[in-house]
């Protein structure tokens, strides 16, 4: 009989928004997403009501247990990737999932940011001030690609990350970055109406 894992004490959570030059600020895509996460086994992103779709979306993760549900008409998908999965929360997606660039993004992830940008050994200098802190600069460049973080606070926590790859450039703004007591309701399975997915 598999032993049973004990819970985690702690997870990372998150308020981040996306600004880009493709992104109408004012769109949906530029709205904040809160994500929770404790290792790669409890991972949630609530997004903000879309109205327009009729939905008003999160993803939990409670491996094996995936579900995306619609909090407006409180439904939910439900699927089990099966053993070994592991879920992953990228920040940049490249174009072709098979190019070298797209290997280097790939461990770059909310709540791992940090860990990322040191295993790179990314230069650091000081950075700009920002609402008033002041923030450390790290740089990390492959092939076309830059990108960055700023971070202030002690405990480290980031305030920035970027890519500017070619002309395109993509900005993650956080307005909120803490490690908080694990609330493993929030990875629980979900009220009303589940649909499986095979």
């Amino acid at each position: 009989m598999a032993s049973v894992q004990p819970l985690p004490s702690t997870m990372i959570r998150l308020i981040v928004r996306l600004e880009a030059s493709d992104i109408n600020p004012s769109s949906f895509a530029a709205l904040p997403k809160t994500m929770y996460r404790a290792g790669t086994s409890y991972c949630r992103i609530d997004e903000q009501p879309d109205a327009a779709s009729g939905i008003h979306g999160s993803i939990i993760v409670n491996l094996p247990d995936i579900w995306m549900v619609n909090h407006l008409d409180h439904t939910a998908r439900h699927q089990d990737p099966g053993e070994g999965f592991v879920f992953n929360m990228p920040m940049f997606v490249d174009a072709d999932p098979k190019s070298a660039s797209a290997a280097m993004l790939k461990p770059l992830e909310f709540g791992m940011e940090l860990q990322y940008f040191k295993a790179k050994e990314a230069k650091t200098a000081p950075g700009p001030d920002i609402k008033g802190l002041a923030t450390l600069a790290y740089t990390f460049v492959f092939g076309d690609t830059s990108l960055s973080m700023l971070t202030s606070g002690l405990p480290e926590r980031p305030v920035v990350v970027g890519r500017k790859q070619g002309a395109t450039r993509e900005t993650y703004w956080y307005s909120s970055y803490d490690e908080v007591p694990f609330d493993p309701a929030l990875f629980a399975k979900p009220a009303g109406k589940i649909e499986e997915v095979k």
